[in-house]
């Protein structure tokens, strides 16, 4: 079987997100597909500094993530954002750890393997 690469975006361009655009482009097996920001103009400088062919503001990712089926979870993530949350009261972090757990879990008794392991 062929290797795939997993398709990334990043919400946000600061700092965090310069340094995570540098650790998916030295990653043979991410690829760095969009960044969105508070402005379109960040956005795309930041896309243009780090090679990501996709940049938005804000609400055109919620625009195009409505037309997908992905909504709720994008206006959820943008509302955290701009509110300063850290952490979402729809789905905590501890909840995604321990989901993360048992598909870890599920994955080990399958022997199922992604195709970049």
């Amino acid at each position: 079987m062929k290797d795939k690469k997993l398709n990334w975006g990043i919400i946000g361009a600061g700092i965090i997100a310069e340094k995570m655009a540098d650790a998916l482009h030295q990653n043979k097996n991410s690829n760095l597909l969009a960044v969105a920001s508070k402005s379109e103009d960040k956005a795309k400088n930041f896309a243009e500094k780090n090679n990501v062919p996709i940049a938005c503001s804000y609400e055109e990712i919620v625009e195009k993530n409505n037309e997908n089926g992905f909504i709720y979870q994008v206006e959820e993530v943008v509302d955290c954002i701009r509110t300063g949350k850290t952490e979402s009261n729809v789905i905590p972090v501890q909840e995604t750890i321990d989901i993360m757990k048992l598909m870890d879990g599920m994955r080990s008794e399958w022997e199922f393997k992604y195709p970049f392991e």
